[in-house]
């Protein structure tokens, strides 16, 4: 199990909801899931926070704590923070970025968010089958999933103070903005590697 099973969890859900959300052809999509789905991705993240805080409780023996902390429950809550971020991100990237947009959410119905879930249940039964060739491929996976959302974020700020939002077209226009947030991506990852 790795390190940060919180972390790696989170990555996985948001490399998984961008992959899906991509996949499915949604790259245009620009409105957030409805206020019931919001609000459920609401609960997902009060539950890493509330396995965070039993988690941190534990280095304090006199601290109350609910439970014994287990990596298995903080790579499952960090999955779920992981695809409410890229349902949220993923969306918020293309309402910034294209001129012609497709007013539809990006997860638009329960069957969607229980097929991401279930999506996100078999990924974490592949990390905690322990087989190194699988922990070896979704590391990188969880890497990919770092770089997808800093790039996301970094290009989202860089288009809003340029003030180019909304003004992509084709993929082809896409790509000078999206290697801008890259570079800033990687550049933010190895500051923070150095330091």
């Amino acid at each position: 199990m790795p390190l940060c099973a919180r972390c790696t969890g989170m990555y996985l859900g948001i490399a998984l909801a961008f992959s899906m959300l991509l996949l499915a052809g949604r790259w245009r999509w620009t409105e957030m899931p409805s206020l019931s789905i919001l609000l459920a991705f609401g609960v997902l993240v009060a539950l890493m926070g509330i396995d965070g805080l039993n988690s941190y409780s534990h280095f304090f023996p006199e601290a109350p704590h609910l439970y014994e902390p287990q990596n298995w429950l903080r790579l499952t809550t960090g999955m779920g923070v992981g695809l409410a971020m890229g349902s949220v991100a993923f969306p918020a990237l293309a309402q910034t970025l294209w001129a012609r947009q497709v007013r539809r959410a990006s997860i638009e119905n329960w069957r969607e968010l229980f097929g991401l879930m279930g999506l996100a249940v078999l990924v974490i039964l592949l990390v905690l089958s322990n087989q190194s060739v699988l922990l070896y491929v979704l590391s990188l996976v969880s890497a990919a999933g770092v770089v997808a959302i800093l790039t996301t974020l970094n290009t989202i700020m860089v288009l809003l103070i340029l003030r180019r939002e909304e003004q992509v077209d084709h993929w082809s226009q896409a790509i000078p903005p999206l290697l801008v947030g890259l570079v800033l991506a990687i550049a933010q990852i190895a500051v923070i590697s150095i330091g």
